[in-house]
């Protein structure tokens, strides 16, 4: 678990994720991505996009794949907690 100012560093082509463990109101996170390749071109196509399943098909077109619960088990379980 992070807390404020803390970093992370998730290398090119591992599962990730994370979500706002505590009730404190809005969370604000810093991304930064290096090589970007694809992902700018990416983050203008998705903006404003509601439907998560065409989220999911354009981050394909761009080799952004988001992974399964069965690809990686207990991964998710472990974000929920």
């Amino acid at each position: 678990m992070v807390k404020a100012c803390d970093s992370v560093c998730w290398p090119q082509g591992s599962v990730h994720g994370y979500k706002v463990a505590e009730d404190v109101g809005p969370a604000q996170a810093l991304f930064w991505v290096s090589p970007a390749g694809e992902l700018s071109t990416l983050f203008k196509e998705l903006h404003n996009i509601k439907d998560p399943a065409e989220v999911v098909r354009l981050s394909q077109v761009r080799d952004i794949f988001f992974a399964q619960p069965e690809q990686v088990p207990g991964f998710f379980e472990a974000i929920e907690a």
